[in-house]
């Protein structure tokens, strides 16, 4: 039945100065849509609602609500259902404590999810439930991290596998599989394997086998080459072979053949190595034709036609059995007819009649009497006069005090050009004549060796620290403004009074190395590189090194200075300049400055894994 409750105008709820309704009770004003509850006091009751139609509807009925229910505070079930046959729409938050049924196992119950899980979806019992069905599968899944304990089947998988010892067995990127395979592989194996194969391979190989193969192996036509059942090996073999042959070889052996080889009676006909040769033959008759590489060890019955490389040990007999070479004296007998290649150590007694054409190397111990003659007849030593003329002089020792030649003289201790044909040709370009001295120096400790007229290349060796030992190169040699100097030296600064060996001492400049150019009238200094000691200490000098360059005559240098506790400079030090994006195609290293020409800012690694860039203002 219907549930209807009071009703009424809105002036008979105020007549009398209105009604004292009943605590709880219902009052709608049906000329205003008003709806009031009495409390048992308030005169005309308690307002709910200005729109009670809207609101509760015209009718509550038991089983039907006809319109929308506006609850102004929390619907309390009391312990009772919501049953019934409907939607239910909420907007906001639902919170279930308990057990939550959705469905009734019916294949038309569905569940949409159009919003974020932001839990962990984790079942209520190990191994017991299942996500999908072998007819009703998931489309894809998308996961950080996998971890299953049992079986994975699947069509493929596009993924690296990781051993338990986070060694990667399956490389996706690389296409490898590292690690111990158990079970059949059908396909194509592209690539190294290295372990055992325990089956059979039906397929081409191509590659190297390291490690034992067992079974036969067939040719393209199946001949077989490697015969398991017999132990027998068929065909033609191209390589090398490691380790020993048992059995007869049909075919030719090209190549190098290390270990022995022995005959149907089991003796060795080849020994392997045993010193400096390959092998050494052990038959008793060989007839061969070609070369032959090693020792003879016993007699040769035969000709030989060909040469022999190598030592010869025995006498040598003639047709007459005169012993031509006779090993036993170590003397070599009977006339000599044809050219000889090659050294001759020992004395020769007798004539030699004929050209000797090539290099004498070593001494002539006797008497060599007579003139030495050119071929144009031209007398090159005199052997009535005792004089030697030559236009070139080549000896690996001449002791004399004077030597002169076209070209060339020897005076003590120089060495000087002499003049040639056409002098004024020969020297007018080089400044003069050119020569090598070795000058007998007035200066303590002191060593010289000049080179050319103008000292084109001086060196003096110095051992007396208060002078210079120096090197100077091309100073002055001309007046055509194209040379230059470089003179370096090591020397200590002239401290009063201390004699040749002392100890260095602070503020020394033990090394300097000047480089400088000429200007056109002369030689100005251009930079130097210089080392000067800082303080001494007993096993220890700590120094500063200097490479500057100077704008002047040589009077002020500018440029870094170098010591064991920093690096300074008396000039602007100019860093790289990079854009942002060319610095991130540097190999950053942890104390990198550059200057950031995007940002105008001049920055600092601090960080090479990031990079990290810091600024520095």
């Amino acid at each position: 039945m219907a549930l209807q409750i009071r009703r009424g105008t809105d002036a008979e709820r105020t007549a009398g100065g209105g009604v004292i309704f009943a605590e709880g009770e219902l009052i709608y004003v049906t000329d205003t849509d008003a709806l009031y509850i009495g409390d048992g006091s308030t005169a005309g009751g308690v307002k709910l609602t200005d729109n009670a139609g809207a609101v509760l509807g015209t009718y509550i009925t038991a089983d039907t609500i006809n319109s929308t229910i506006d609850l102004q505070q929390d619907l309390d079930l009391n312990g009772n259902d919501i049953i019934g046959t409907g939607n239910i729409t909420i907007d906001g938050t639902i919170t279930a404590t308990g057990n939550i049924n959705i469905g009734d196992d019916a294949n038309s119950d569905t569940v949409d999810f159009t919003a974020k899980i932001t839990s962990s979806l984790t079942p209520n019992a190990d191994s017991t439930y299942d996500i999908g069905g072998m007819s009703s599968r998931w489309r894809n899944g998308y996961f950080t991290g996998l971890v299953v304990d049992g079986q994975v089947d699947a069509v493929s998988v596009n993924a690296d596998v990781v051993a338990d010892n986070s060694t990667v067995m399956v490389d996706v990127s690389a296409n490898t599989f590292n690690g111990d395979l158990t079970g059949d592989v059908t396909g194509n194996v592209n690539g190294n394997l290295t372990g055992n194969v325990t089956g059979n391979v039906d397929g081409d190989t191509t590659g190297y086998h390291t490690g034992d193969v067992k079974g036969s192996v067939f040719g393209d036509d199946s001949t077989p080459i490697v015969d398991a059942v017999n132990n027998t090996l068929s065909g033609n073999l191209t390589g090398n072979v490691t380790g020993n042959v048992t059995g007869n070889l049909t075919g030719d052996v090209a190549g190098n053949v290390t270990g022995s080889v022995k005959g149907t009676s089991g003796n060795t006909v080849l020994s392997a190595n045993v010193g400096p040769v390959d092998a050494e033959l052990s038959v008793l008759n060989v007839t061969a034709t070609g070369s032959i590489n090693g020792n003879v060890v016993g007699d040769v019955t035969g000709d030989v036609t060909g040469n022999l490389t190598g030592d010869v040990k025995g006498s040598v007999f003639g047709d007459d059995s005169t012993p031509l070479v006779d090993a036993v004296n170590n003397t070599l007998n009977g006339q000599l007819v044809g050219s000889v290649t090659g050294n001759v150590t020992g004395n020769i007694t007798g004539d030699v009649t004929g050209n000797v054409t090539g290099n004498t190397t070593g001494f002539h111990t006797g008497d060599m009497k007579g003139s030495l003659v050119s071929d144009d007849s031209t007398v090159r030593v005199d052997g009535l006069s005792g004089d030697m003329y030559a236009n070139v002089l080549t000896a690996e020792e001449v002791e004399t005090t004077t030597l002169n030649t076209l070209l060339i003289s020897i005076n003590e201790n120089k060495i000087l050009a002499t003049d040639g044909p056409t002098p004024g040709v020969t020297y007018a370009a080089e400044g003069g004549v050119p020569f090598i001295d070795f000058p007998v120096s007035t200066q303590p400790d002191e060593v010289y060796l000049t080179v050319g007229e103008t000292a084109g290349l001086k060196l003096s060796a110095i051992t007396d620290p208060t002078n210079t030992p120096s090197v100077t190169l091309a100073q002055a040699v001309d007046g055509s403004g194209n040379a230059f100097t470089i003179s370096s030296g090591a020397y200590r600064s002239p401290t009063a009074g201390f004699a040749s060996g002392s100890a260095v001492q602070g503020g020394d400049t033990i090394f300097l190395q000047l480089m400088g150019a000429y200007d056109g009238a002369a030689d100005v200094a251009a930079s130097q590189i210089k080392l000067t000691t800082t303080s001494v200490a007993s096993g220890a000098i700590p120094s500063t090194l200097e490479i500057k360059t100077t704008d002047d005559d040589g009077s002020t240098y500018d440029g870094i200075e170098i010591s064991s506790a920093k690096v300074a400079s008396t000039v602007p030090v100019k860093f790289p300049s990079y854009t942002t994006t060319d610095r991130g195609n540097l190999t950053a290293e942890v104390g990198m400055v550059i200057f950031n020409t995007t940002d105008t800012k001049l920055q600092v690694c601090t960080d090479a894994v990031g990079p990290t860039w810091v600024d520095l203002h």
